[in-house]
Order: C-alpha cells, then structure tokens, then sequence
C-alpha cells in the first residue's frame, strides 16, 4: 500500500504519529509494540481529536513523566531540552541498544536504526564533531525514540510498504533553543533536507522538526507533486498551534498508479557472499525507488533466500473485523502485483466433506474474489475430485456438497468450478520431472488458470503429518488418475466426516508468496502457541518435516522466513 505525506504545514514526529492513528491506527495496538522498547515507565502518550483551521485532526503528545513537557514549541527542536535538566545522554549506540534489545520486527528495527543514523549524522555534521559524541540527551530522546519508532511502527501496522513526499513547508523566522535563537530551519533540519524541495510560506513559526524531517528523508525516495493516486483514506496528524494556515500533516493512502516511462536496469554479478544479505539487500533497494529487484543463481546453484510471511491474530477491534483485516493482509502479500485485467483466477480451496464443520467459511471467500474483481481478475472457486468414493468424488455431488457447505456463489461472489471434470478425468499433464512424479497430473480448470490462489485450513494429517498449503495445492490440484499416481505407495486417506477437538485454537491467518515457508510457518506458531508438537503428538511414525524438506530441495520455497505482523488498518 502507498502512502502520500503532505507537508504544506511541516512535518515533526508527533503530527506523524497523529497522522497514522487519524488513519485508523489503534493506540491501544502502536503502544503494546512500543512498551517492547522498556521505556513506558518513562512518558505517557495523550491522543485527541482536535481542529485546525475547521479541519479534524488527531493530536499526539508525548508526555514525559517528571517533566513539564508542554508543547509551547509545538514543532520542538531536539537542543530546547539540551542542558537545561540533570540527565545523562544518550548516544546513538545506546539508543540502538534500546532498538536492537526489543522485540519489534526487523523492519521496524532497521528502519528506526537508519532515521537515527541519519539524524547524528545531521547533527555531528553541524557540530563538527563524530556521531559518537553526538548525545541525544534523555529528555529529547525519549521524545524521539517514542516519535520515531511509533511511526515506523505505525506505517507497519497499517500495511504502507512505500511512502511518496511532496515539498516541505519548513517555516521560517528563529527558535528558541538551550543556546539562545537558531534560524529556521534549525541548522539540523536543513542538514537533512539536502537535494529535497522546500519552500517557506512565510509562517513565522519552525513547521519542520529536525525528528520530522529526519523520518521523511529516510524512509521516501520521492519529493515532488502528487503522482496520479487512488486514494483509499485520509488522515491529519494535528500540530498544537493555530496557525494561519492548516496546521496539519495530511497522509493520502491508496494506490499509485506507476506511469514508468523510460526505465533504468542495472544488473551485478555477487560472488561469495553471505545469503542472509539477499533480503536486507533487496528491502533497501526497493525502499530507494527501485521498482523491481530480483536475484538469479549463477552456475554455483541455487542462493539461499529468506521468504517473507505476513501474519495477522484474530483480535478485532471496533471499525476492524476480521475480514478487513484478511483484505489488508493479501494486498500487503502483493495480490495488486500478480492479477491483471481479464485474469482467470483459480481460487484453489477444500469445500469440506459434508457433514464436516473443518473448512474455512466462505464469507473469507468473499474478501478474495471481490479484491480480485477490483484488480479486473475473473475469480472461481476451485477443487479436483477426491480418489475415494464420498461426497466429493464427482462433480455433481462435488458442487452440492460445496453449496451445503456454504460455498454457493451468491455467498462467495465466484462461480464454483470443479477442476478436473465431471468424474474426474478432464485433466492436462504438466512436465516437473520430480523424484517420484515425472509428468503431474492437474485438473485442467487449475492447470488453464492465469493465477491461482491458495486458500487453506491447516491441519493435522495422519500421512504427512500436517496438511497445508503444500498439500492443498499438490494433491488438491492433482485429477483423480493424479491422486492415485500419488498415492501409489501409500493409500488414500479419507477426508473424514467427523470432528475431532482442535489441538489448538485458531490463532489467525498468515499469508506469502512462498508455500514452504508459509507451511513452516503455520507449524511453528501452532507450536508455540501450544506449547509442544502436537503433529508428532497425534502421528508419531510421521515426520511433518518431510514434505517441507521436499519442498525447499525441489525449488518450491524456501523454510527459512521472516514474519512480519499486520495488525490493524485502515478503518
């Protein structure tokens, strides 16, 4: 999701963080994240719903405790507080202690760590002096750590992979600070607004915070007029004074529409390097305008590469269901990147035995196929014939069971189409030359798709230990005589009519362009979530490990993944 920041009025940390929760961010949620960090003792957050020039905004003050930290200074410069009370510094290795030692994402890490980094570097710059001895002293940052990590937080949270930039209102006229007025912009801020577009309005105040500029600088590669937007939501992070015009930071979120012209490729060759850069590599690159970015294994073989596996609870709050949250988890896995106009859209997903309550409802269903029609896709709902003989082994009771079951396109928005046929047999032959399977066997409605999508309830398994994504799309893909081909050491396992208790609740939904890692993934919080193995548990003479093993030595994934979590969005 993009993200369109307005400076018209500035920008500093808190009209940020204001901006993001104006947009639908939960407080309650940005500040669990932030207690990770161990400094909540130290400040209270006061949010309100405020307005600026007849315009609703939302307001944030970081308040410290054991200060008068009134925002008189509305935009405040780090060197107000600079000597004028009895604390120890900070530098920015102890800061990037604070970061590192907490349990937030990566991302939110690194990103927070390079804001930092750049601002010492700012501020060393104008000091002359190193970043070393660059001391962000305790009053400033607190304010700053909490402004900053808040807001990277925050963009995380609500889905916002790229952040776009207009010119900066910097203001102008003098500021108070420890050692007497600074001009405005504070010699900080103009230090990080190099090579970007400002201009002054003529407001005499300091609309541009060193923190916020700082944030901008580094996390947007683009300063300019608005690209052409289709903007979803509108929020305002409010400044403290009444101004004459808006004091306000106004956040556009939708979707860029990228009109690329003429393109630049640069391509290297990397030799012995460790693969666990590939992905920091690669985030860096894309948040530096790069529309594209992809490794290609030289004759050496394959590179190792870290997946990446969006994760989101089964928490709801007032505004925010379930089903909201699922459509701002697929657009955060890149659905808008892989469906085009006119796409056919095999939505791959296990309609359940009848009388079987374990399948997914359809009304989640219904979030794809409506998301896949905005993007132009002709989304249909999916599976092959089962081998054994039951409820779904043709295709007429196959679309009845599935209808029973809820599934019925008035319910899901897509037609119910069954893959291989009538009674099993309408199939196509796909080449894989595997170990064990040299000419896959796949219902044609699947193999003649443009895009499929896996829809899967993990599970438990008595052949394989556990069933997910992997085998949703194997052997749920596979025609009847493609199920046997698969089967033919082994036997068919009937998908029973009956329930057994859950061996652990539902703990929420995750998504990823990578099926090993989305399947390793799903074992490992359903482990840590329970607290043991409860795969091996139930199916001891199984080892789950095998088909994940499988997976990765194939080529169809990777079992080393980074989660990311997506907890509330737009409202």
């Amino acid at each position: 999701m993009d993200a369109y920041f307005e400076m018209f009025s500035g920008i500093s940390g808190n009209m940020v963080l204001g901006a993001l929760i104006d947009l639908g961010l939960d407080p309650k949620l940005l500040m669990d994240e932030l207690k990770k960090l161990g400094l909540d003792d130290e400040y209270e957050m006061k949010i309100e719903k405020v307005s600026r020039s007849h315009i609703g905004g939302t307001y944030v003050d970081v308040h410290l405790h054991g200060q008068e930290h009134d925002h008189e200074e509305e935009h405040h410069h780090e060197h107000e507080h600079e000597h004028t009370h009895e604390h120890h510094g900070r530098n920015l290795d102890d800061i990037n202690e604070i970061i590192e030692k907490s349990d937030l994402s990566k991302t939110i890490k690194e990103k927070s760590k390079a804001i930092f980094l750049n601002l010492a570097k700012a501020e060393a710059k104008v000091h002359r002096t190193e970043i070393g001895e660059i001391h962000f002293h305790e009053v400033g940052a607190v304010d700053a750590i909490v402004d900053i990590v808040g807001s990277v937080t925050g963009l995380e949270l609500l889905g916002i992979d790229r952040i776009y930039a207009s010119a900066i209102n910097t203001g102008q006229g003098y500021v108070m600070a420890a050692h007497g007025k600074l001009p405005v912009p504070a010699p900080a801020t103009a230090e990080l607004l190099k090579d970007v577009p400002i201009y002054s309005s003529g407001t005499e105040k300091e609309l541009t915070t060193p923190t916020g500029a700082a944030i901008i600088t580094t996390l947007s590669s683009y300063f300019g007029p608005k690209p052409l937007m289709r903007v979803q939501k509108i929020g305002y992070g409010a400044g403290t004074y009444e101004i004459e015009i808006p004091n306000l930071l106004r956040v556009d979120v939708g979707e860029i529409e990228q009109n690329l012209g003429k393109i630049k490729v640069v391509e290297t060759n990397i030799d012995d390097m460790n693969p666990q850069f590939y992905e920091y590599i690669m985030e860096n690159l894309f948040e530096n305008g790069a529309l594209d970015v992809y490794f290609m294994p030289n004759s050496k073989g394959e590179y190792e590469k870290m997946s990446t596996v969006y994760f989101t609870d089964m928490s709801t709050t007032p505004g925010m269901s379930l089903l909201q949250k699922l459509k701002i988890l697929i657009d955060r896995v890149g659905i808008s990147e892989v469906i085009k106009k006119d796409d056919l859209v095999a939505i791959k997903i296990h309609f359940g035995e009848y009388g079987n309550m374990a399948y997914i409802r359809p009304n989640y269903l219904r979030v794809i196929t409506d998301r896949v029609k905005e993007l132009g896709g002709k989304p249909f709902l999916t599976d092959a014939n089962t081998l054994y003989k039951g409820s779904r082994s043709n295709a007429i009771d196959h679309i009845w069971t599935a209808t029973i079951n809820g599934f019925a396109p008035e319910v899901t928005g897509a037609p119910l189409v069954i893959a291989d046929g009538l009674r099993g047999g309408d199939e196509i032959e796909v080449p894989v030359n595997g170990e064990y399977v040299k000419n896959a066997k796949i219902g044609s409605a699947i193999a003649l798709a443009n895009v499929v999508i896996a829809v899967t309830h993990f599970k438990g398994h008595e052949q394989t230990g556990f069933g997910g994504t992997l085998k949703n799309l194997g052997m749920g893909s596979a025609s009847r005589s493609g199920k046997l081909e698969q089967h033919s050491t082994s036997k068919p396992v009937v998908c029973w009519s009956i329930n057994r208790p859950p061996v652990a609740p539902d703990i929420g939904i995750a998504a990823s362009t990578d099926p090993v890692a989305l399947d390793q993934a799903c074992i490992d919080l359903v482990i840590k979530t329970v607290g043991k193995d409860p795969f091996h548990e139930f199916h001891p003479e199984v080892s789950w490990k095998t088909q994940l093993e499988h997976g990765e030595k194939i080529g169809l994934g990777s079992r080393k993944y980074e989660l990311k979590m997506v907890g509330i969005a737009l409202r």
